[in-house]
């Protein structure tokens, strides 16, 4: 094991094993891209851009959802068309807006 190295292991597909990473130490024995709080941040970055996104498909479904109640009370209710489906509308807005 060289002293000077980061002292993280890692696989090295064209050897088929694992070896000592071959990146100068940064802090703590590890280079930047193995240390515990780099990788910490990256985690924490993901998870964040994860929670974003995953907000956002829900906000789509549920819009999607409104819009699909939209068309089944139209068809199912034209007589009583203009309450019914200014409710749903404005909550399609509500949502859209935020």
């Amino acid at each position: 094991m060289h002293d000077d190295k980061c002292k993280e292991t890692v696989w090295r597909s064209e050897l088929w094993r694992s070896t000592q990473c071959q990146n100068n130490i940064w802090e703590d024995g590890y280079c930047k891209q193995h240390h515990p709080e780099t990788i910490a941040a990256r985690q924490d970055k993901r998870d964040t851009e994860f929670k974003m996104k995953r907000a956002a498909d829900r906000k789509d479904h549920e819009i999607h959802t409104l819009e699909e109640n939209i068309v089944s009370l139209c068809i199912e209710n034209y007589t009583e068309l203009p309450i019914a489906v200014m409710n749903k509308v404005s909550e399609l807005i509500k949502l859209r807006e935020t």
